[in-house]
């Protein structure tokens, strides 16, 4: 058992003493020197940049491919409903004209002194002039309207 009063047992160096205390200055081993660490900030950019840029590429790819394809199929119903607008406000000036002049005594709707504006021997489809497309207009709404792509630009 134990022979110490108290029940505890002192403790002793080891037999043949302790090693010596090292104190000479000792070189630092550095696990990453600056090469290597420029190295891996390279490779590391390049593995984020090939793992984010590449999966961000095809989806801008996808969303402009699924775009071009709705302006594809809505561009038939687009112009129907321009054409639609645009043969509208024909009817429009024809009947304003009819409303305007129907005081002159033998006037006819779309002629000029008993001359068609619009005759074509060919039966084809002519406009009308810009101007008398926007005869009815103010002059501030047909510049607006002349000129609408240069608000854009």
């Amino acid at each position: 058992m134990d022979s110490h009063p108290g029940g505890f047992k002192q403790e002793m160096p080891p037999k043949g003493g302790f090693k010596p205390i090292d104190f000479v200055r000792k070189q630092i081993k550095r696990p990453w020197r600056g090469h290597l660490l420029i190295a891996g900030t390279y490779l590391w950019t390049y593995a984020g940049i090939t793992l984010w840029i590449t999966p961000q590429r095809q989806r801008y790819y996808y969303q402009k491919q699924e775009a071009q394809e709705v302006r594809i199929a809505a561009w038939p119903f687009v112009l129907a409903e321009r054409n639609r607008l645009y043969l509208k406000h024909l009817i429009k000036l024809r009947d304003a004209e009819s409303e305007l002049m129907k005081d002159v005594p033998d006037w006819k709707v779309g002629h000029w002194f008993s001359t068609p504006i619009f005759h074509n021997p060919r039966g084809l489809w002519i406009d009308p002039l810009l101007y008398g497309f926007y005869a009815l207009n103010s002059k501030k709404d047909y510049k607006y309207r002349r000129f609408f792509h240069h608000y854009f630009v």
